[in-house]
């Protein structure tokens, strides 16, 4: 990606290199862990300009991110019943 001066535009969308991942299993309903999932999702940035100072490129590092998650459903709300009092 080229800036008005020709050169590469200095910016982490401009990252020559970039994706997103998502992955989610749930376990078996007659195992011992019924009903629950665990995921993994997140991303990768390749390594990109900051910034030019005079003729020097000052490069960003590269990013991989990881975040995990678990559930299990259930009905929320929906099972909290009125009572009267």
């Amino acid at each position: 990606m080229d800036g008005g001066d020709g050169r590469e535009v200095p910016a982490p969308y401009a990252a020559p290199y970039s994706g997103n991942y998502a992955v989610n299993y749930g376990f078996d309903r007659n195992g011992p862990l019924n009903g629950w999932s665990i995921g993994l999702n997140g991303n990768y940035l390749g390594r990109y300009i900051v910034a030019y100072i005079g003729d020097q490129v000052l490069r960003g590092g590269e990013t991989f991110s990881l975040h995990g998650t678990m559930a299990y459903p259930h009905q929320g709300l929906a099972a909290i019943r009125h009572v009267p009092a």
